[in-house]
């Protein structure tokens, strides 16, 4: 079976911050406000990159993008 890894270069743009964002564990309304989306928007990009990484929920899939990126982008507890 595949890794995740593997399946990277499907997502777009947004799912990638999406993901990213999922890592912080940010919620649909938090990762809408910040990328300057509609909140329906961001659970569409979570779903696509869900399925696109065949993750099973979010905790997975934020789980899996620190094992492939590493803890660069995601800010301390408490910090900026």
């Amino acid at each position: 079976m595949p890794s995740h890894s593997q399946y990277n270069d499907n997502l777009s743009i947004r799912e990638e911050q999406v993901w990213r964002f999922l890592a912080m564990a940010k919620s649909d309304q938090e990762i809408a406000d910040a990328l300057g989306l509609n909140y329906q928007t961001v659970r569409t990009y979570t779903k696509h990159l869900l399925g696109k990484k065949m993750f099973t929920n979010r905790t997975q899939a934020a789980v899996a993008y620190v094992r492939e990126h590493g803890f660069d982008g995601i800010p301390e507890p408490g910090g900026a």
